[in-house]
C-alpha cells in the first residue's frame, strides 16, 4: 500500500511530465522563430543583396603578344653574355626577368605571322629562336547602370589604344624587315595624336577615369618614341627596330600595370 506522501510525490512528478510535454514544443517553436528572425532572415537578405540585384560588368581586353625568344637563363650574367653576342652580330635583343629566369628576347609582335616571319629571317642568319605567346592579365569592371554611357566611351578608348599598338607592332616589323617608310611613321603619329585629342575625362575619380588617364600617358610616351624613330630612320643609324621594340613592350607593360592597379 502507498502512503499518502508517496501519492503526493507521484502526483507532482506526473504534473512535471505533463508540463514538460506542453512547454518543450512551445520553447522549440519560440527558439525557431527567434533564429528565423534574427539569424536566418538577415542572412537571406544579405545573400539576396549580393546576388539578386542587377549587376553590370565589362571585360577589359587583354594585350597578348608573341615573343621571339632566343633563350632563358637562371644567371643574369649568362643572359647578358648572350645578349652581347647578338649585338655583335648587329641584332636587337633585350632581357626580361620572368619569375626566377632571365628571358633573352629578340623581338615582340602583336601579330603572330609577323613573329613567324621575323623568326625565319633570324634562322636564315644562323640565330635559332622560338616563339612563345605571352598573355596579359584579365580584368572585369563592375559599374552602375547610370554609368553605361561612360563605359561605352571607355571601351572606345581601350580599343583605340589597342589599334595604335597594333600599328606600332606592324611598324616595328617593317623596320626589322628593312621596308619601313617615314610616311608610315607619320600616319601612326597622326593617329595617336587624334586618340589623345578625343579622350575626355570623367567627373568621378574611379576606374574609368584611371583608365582614361593611363591610356593618355601611354599614347604620350609612344609619341616621344616616334620622334626618336623618325630621326633614326632619316639617319639610317640601325636603331629603328630597337626603338620600336622598346616602345611596344613598354606600352604593353604600362597597360598591364594599369589594369592590375584597378580596384
Amino acid at each position: 500500500m502507498r502512503t499518502r506522501a508517496e501519492e503526493k510525490k507521484n502526483e507532482r512528478y506526473n504534473r512535471k511530465i505533463i508540463l514538460a510535454v506542453f512547454i518543450i514544443p512551445i520553447v522549440s517553436i519560440l527558439v525557431g522563430f527567434l533564429i528565423t528572425q534574427f539569424l536566418i532572415k538577415p542572412y537571406i537578405v544579405k545573400i539576396s543583396n549580393n546576388t539578386l540585384y542587377e549587376k553590370y560588368t565589362f571585360d577589359l581586353p587583354t594585350l597578348n603578344y608573341y615573343q621571339v625568344k632566343f633563350g632563358e637563363y637562371k644567371d643574369e650574367n649568362e643572359a647578358k653574355y648572350n645578349l652581347n653576342l647578338l649585338m655583335m652580330k648587329g641584332l636587337f635583343g633585350d632581357i626580361y626577368l620572368n619569375g626566377d629566369k632571365y628571358i633573352l628576347s629578340v623581338g615582340n609582335f602583336l601579330n603572330e605571322q609577323n613573329a613567324i616571319d621575323y623568326n625565319k629571317r633570324l634562322n636564315i642568319s644562323g640565330v635559332k629562336a622560338t616563339i612563345i605567346l605571352n598573355k596579359g592579365p584579365l580584368y572585369e569592371i563592375a559599374y552602375e547602370k547610370n554609368s553605361s554611357h561612360d563605359v561605352e566611351i571607355t571601351k572606345e578608348y581601350v580599343n583605340s589604344l589597342y589599334e595604335n599598338l597594333s600599328q606600332l607592332s606592324i611598324l616595328s616589323y617593317k623596320t626589322a624587315m628593312g621596308n619601313v617608310d617615314v610616311k608610315d611613321i607619320d600616319i601612326l603619329e597622326s593617329t595617336i595624336k587624334n586618340s589623345i585629342k578625343n579622350i575626355k575625362y570623367f567627373n568621378d575619380k574611379g576606374n574609368l577615369q584611371k583608365i582614361a588617364s593611363g591610356i593618355t600617358s601611354i599614347n604620350n610616351f609612344i609619341l616621344s618614341d616616334i620622334k626618336d624613330l623618325k630621326t633614326s630612320v632619316q639617319l639610317q643609324d640601325g636603331n629603328a627596330f630597337s626603338i620600336t621594340q622598346k616602345a611596344l613592350i613598354n606600352s604593353i607593360k604600362s597597360y598591364d600595370g594599369l589594369i592590375s592597379s584597378l580596384k
